[in-house]
C-alpha cells in the first residue's frame, strides 16, 4: 500500500483524508499492525487507483500509475465538490494551461507531493 501510495506521489494524510480516516490510521495498514474492513479497503483501493485483489496480494501485477493526464482529469472530475464557482474556474484555467506547455504527456507521475 505504501508503496502504491508513493507512487503516486501521495501522503499517508491525503489518503487518510480521501477514506476519511487519520493518517495513524492509514501508517496502521501500511505497517501491517491493523486491517482495514472490507469497505475502507474499497475507499483505499479508490484512493490508490488500484484493485482491491492487487492491495490483499491476490493479483500480483501492479497497476500502472497513471500518467499526469489522467491525473489532471481526476482532479477535474473532483471540481463538483469545490463549492465556489471562481475557485472551480481558476482550477480549470491552471490545469488547461498546464496540459498546454506539455504537463499532461505520456509522463507517468502522480499527484503533488508534499514537501
Amino acid at each position: 500500500m505504501g508503496a502504491r501510495r508513493d507512487a503516486l506521489g501521495l501522503t499517508q494524510e491525503h489518503v487518510a483524508q480521501a477514506i476519511g480516516l487519520s493518517p495513524k490510521t492509514v501508517a496502521n495498514y501500511e505497517q501491517g499492525l491493523r486491517h482495514p474492513s472490507p469497505a475502507v479497503l474499497a475507499k483505499i483501493a479508490e484512493a490508490l487507483k488500484c484493485p482491491a485483489d492487487w492491495l490483499l496480494g491476490i493479483d500480483g501485477k501492479p497497476p500502472p500509475v497513471p500518467t499526469v493526464a489522467e491525473w489532471f482529469r481526476s482532479v477535474l472530475g473532483d471540481l463538483d465538490s469545490i463549492t465556489e464557482e471562481k475557485d472551480r474556474e481558476g482550477i480549470k484555467a491552471l490545469v488547461k494551461t498546464l496540459a498546454g506547455k506539455g504537463f499532461a504527456g505520456g509522463k507517468k507521475r502522480g499527484g503533488p507531493k508534499k514537501t
